[in-house]
């Protein structure tokens, strides 16, 4: 039975208390943040027990072509505060796209920001899956993210990316694409979103 010992109260993302208003150590079940998400209070924030899937494209394929302008292919709301002051929001996209030797461009998005910039495909390049991460830096209003690498992983020339998005409120995260050349197609075949 809810708010028996041992079963945290439900609420949703906008309806729950104030953290700094319960204990320290006060759990919650959050019905509206990924499949359903438990959260507790530090006295001041509400952070997460566990990772939280976010969002994810399930079967939806998105694809762009025929075009060099910049393009969305995906877009979702992150609440606010869900993050947290140290929280990692990590994007897994998987790609199919035209094998040539033509540049692919992948932009994410906090608001209007572009926070990460990848360059993707290439000659030989049939398909691209990476996994990227923007985390927040003991602040909701100060991000790091992967730059450069293999669509986030590997080592590369690129300097860490900047940021300066108010995670505290809700955020629409989008993610576009570019290609270099027309006669050419993108298709996000997959988007997997979980907070840490």
């Amino acid at each position: 039975m809810q708010g028996s010992i041992g079963v945290p109260l439900e609420y949703t993302w906008a309806t729950k208390p104030a953290a700094s208003s319960v204990r320290a150590d006060h759990v919650i079940f959050v019905t509206d943040v990924g499949n359903g998400s438990y959260f507790v209070s530090d006295g001041t924030y509400w952070e997460k027990v566990h990772p939280v899937k976010l969002y994810t494209t399930g079967s939806t394929t998105t694809a762009v072509t025929n075009t060099t302008a910049e393009t969305q292919v995906a877009s979702f709301t992150l609440p606010g505060g869900v993050m947290g002051l140290n929280g990692i929001l990590r994007l897994c996209p998987m790609f199919s796209q035209t094998n040539s030797a033509n540049t692919k461009t992948l932009r994410i998005k906090l608001g209007a920001a572009t926070v990460i910039t990848q360059a993707f495909g290439g000659a030989g390049s049939a398909s691209a899956y990476g996994i990227l991460t923007i985390r927040n830096l003991n602040s909701q209003s100060s991000q790091k993210s992967t730059q450069g690498g293999s669509l986030g992983v590997g080592t590369t020339s690129s300097a860490i990316g900047t940021s300066a998005a108010d995670t505290s409120a809700d955020i629409t995260v989008s993610l576009t694409v570019q290609m270099g050349a027309l006669a050419e197609t993108v298709t996000l075949e997959h988007l997997f979103v979980e907070v840490l």
